[in-house]
């Protein structure tokens, strides 16, 4: 995907949040997109994720929407869900397996992600961390077959487990 000379304004708003972006994504790699907070970063991947359209600009070799997972900040979830019940959420919606033995989900962890996960299986959200729920969620999303994988704020709350 590449993005050049890519603007976008908000209605009723007299400012550009993004003013003239250009940048190419690689295939197969981790792309990465930093900035201030009131960058303009979630305005981008909102029309990365084609949920916004730019003000002007161009969009070479879009990924269609149904080919893009995106995290998006703050996403509520009732606190009685389980752990489960979130893999679930993600994998039935993608029509993917879903095994309530957690076999399918931790098959490519290494021994201390899957310890975590089998802890955070039948734990409801509300008594997980907030870095807890992240983790989980940003491993289900991993789970999808996706061309591109957009995690909003993804650092944020994140507990380190591979090193």
């Amino acid at each position: 995907m590449e993005l050049i000379d890519v603007s976008f304004q908000y209605k009723k708003s007299n400012r550009q949040v993004l003013d003239q972006i250009s940048l190419k994504l690689k295939d197969d790699q981790l792309n990465v997109v930093l900035g201030l907070n009131g960058a303009g970063k979630t305005t981008l991947f909102n029309i990365m994720s084609r949920s916004f359209k730019p003000t002007t600009g161009t969009i070479k070799e879009a990924i269609s929407h149904g080919q893009i997972a995106y995290q998006v900040q703050g996403v509520p979830f009732l606190n009685q869900l389980k752990g489960k019940d979130l893999v679930r959420l993600f994998l039935k919606t993608a029509s993917q397996p879903f095994n309530s033995k957690n076999v399918q989900f931790t098959k490519e962890m290494n021994e201390r992600e899957r310890l975590l996960a089998e802890r955070l299986w039948e734990l409801p959200l509300g008594q997980m961390s907030l870095g807890e729920r992240r983790w989980l969620m940003v491993m289900a999303m991993c789970e999808l077959n996706r061309k591109l994988y957009i995690f909003d704020e993804r650092h944020q709350a994140l507990i380190p487990i591979r090193g």
